[in-house]
């Protein structure tokens, strides 16, 4: 996989992607990313930047192309997006994890907040999670308090930046002194 570099800003786009009935749980991403983001101020200029569909501001769509197209390119146009799902993937979210299997230089991580073979889960999920399994990375966490949930946010994260301090390690740390 080719791997993007940061911006000119050293930041990491995160697009996330999910339904509705994961607002809770973009939160919880965009908290954890803001706490990486202070650690990170004391020492590098790399940081996350996250990304949402909800923060986008309103406008016209161009011609041609749906608010679901433009999603889409947000999504490919990150260093990563992660999916956060519960029981189901709606139509929107499997737009935008086709979309960003298309990009060889985005990295796609999908954490579903359910246990595997989970009788709530959409069987078409996990037709699909099984389907794809070699090529994203996925996990199932359990509930989205449990310990696996929280470090798995945490370690997709971790993983983007490491991946872009490897990449890019000229001009991303303070000199201290």
């Amino acid at each position: 996989m080719v791997t993007r570099p940061p911006d000119a800003n050293f930041r990491i786009a995160v697009f996330l992607s999910s339904g509705d009935d994961a607002s809770a749980l973009r939160d919880r991403v965009d908290r954890i990313a803001k706490m990486m983001n202070a650690q990170l101020d004391r020492r590098s200029r790399l940081h996350l930047y996250v990304r949402r569909w909800e923060d986008e501001m309103p406008h016209r769509v161009a011609p041609g192309r749906t608010l679901l197209d433009e999603f889409i390119d947000m999504a490919r146009d990150s260093h990563l997006t992660m999916v956060l799902l519960r029981t189901e993937i709606r139509p929107g979210t499997m737009g935008e994890i086709k979309g960003v299997m298309q990009e060889p230089s985005c990295d796609l991580a999908v954490v579903c907040f359910n246990e595997p073979g989970d009788a709530s889960l959409d069987p078409a999920l996990t037709q699909f999670l099984d389907d794809n399994q070699y090529l994203f990375q996925y996990r199932y966490v359990g509930g989205p308090n449990s310990e696996i949930a929280w470090m798995t946010l945490f370690g997709v994260l971790f993983r983007a930046l490491a991946k872009a301090a490897f990449e890019q390690s000229e001009g991303l740390f303070h000199e201290l002194r």
